[in-house]
């Protein structure tokens, strides 16, 4: 009945909110929803607003924005630009899904980890900055963004997720970077003007579909590769890299 009682006493004076079993208080400042986490920063869990441009907020309520939460932006029809600033580090599962007008949104360098579905039918976003220390591009993270047409993968990156790029129309060219280990199930099924992709020794594991539909693709290999391999196996045109590329 005390636990019940505090809830109740937070809701009607609008004061944060403690959950059971979690270190998080949640509240509202303006036009956001916001967790605090355990280690003291802020994780935007939905946007309120419908701005179509958008300066995510570096500080709310005197401790720094560190996270965009899963869904925080989904299905905000309103959007056209975000800037997401300097200090956050993750951008959760979905935090952009469905966001169909938005055509850019500048990441900052701090940004480390992208989750799955992150930008997923974003269909009018141009190319965005996928900053160094991002290791993984999650399953379905850019599925069906139609205006991308070149990626910039750092060297950071080892993992390609399921249906990472798929249904990128406009893209036509990519470099998977040294050191990447998988290229996902589907990963470019159906990006029709992709005309070439280079492909390093160090990738190891090519998943099903990953290049189907795409009518137009050369792969470059290195001799003797897993992806060479891959590409006789699944009747793909393919090149040898040049020694030192």
């Amino acid at each position: 009945m005390k636990r019940l009682f505090r809830l109740a006493v937070g809701l009607t004076v609008g004061l944060p909110i403690a959950l059971a079993d979690t270190s998080e208080a949640f509240a509202v400042s303006g036009d956001y929803q916001y967790a605090i986490l355990a280690n003291g920063t802020v994780e935007i869990q939905k946007y309120l607003g419908h701005e179509d441009e958008v300066e995510i907020p570096g500080i709310l309520n005197k401790r720094m924005v560190s996270r965009i939460g899963e869904r925080a932006f989904c299905n905000c029809q309103s959007l056209f630009t975000v800037n997401i600033p300097d200090g956050v580090t993750a951008i959760g599962d979905g935090a952009f899904l469905d966001c169909k007008r938005v055509s850019q949104i500048s990441i900052p360098n701090s940004v480390s980890s992208i989750g799955k579905d992150a930008f997923m039918n974003c269909r009018v976003l141009s190319p965005i900055n996928i900053p160094y220390g991002v290791n993984v591009i999650g399953d379905n993270t850019f599925t069906h963004c139609h205006s991308f047409w070149r990626v910039t993968l750092p060297d950071s990156v080892t993992s390609i997720g399921d249906s990472a790029f798929m249904c990128c129309l406009h893209l036509d060219n990519i470099t998977i970077p040294d050191g990447a280990i998988s290229i996902g199930a589907r990963a470019f099924r159906s990006c029709l003007n992709l005309e070439h992709i280079s492909i390093p020794n160090s990738v190891t594991f090519i998943g099903e579909e990953a290049f189907l539909g795409c009518s137009r693709l050369s792969i470059t290999v290195t001799q003797d590769s897993y992806a060479e391999q891959f590409c006789r196996d699944h009747d793909l045109s393919y090149s040898y890299r040049k020694p030192g590329c």
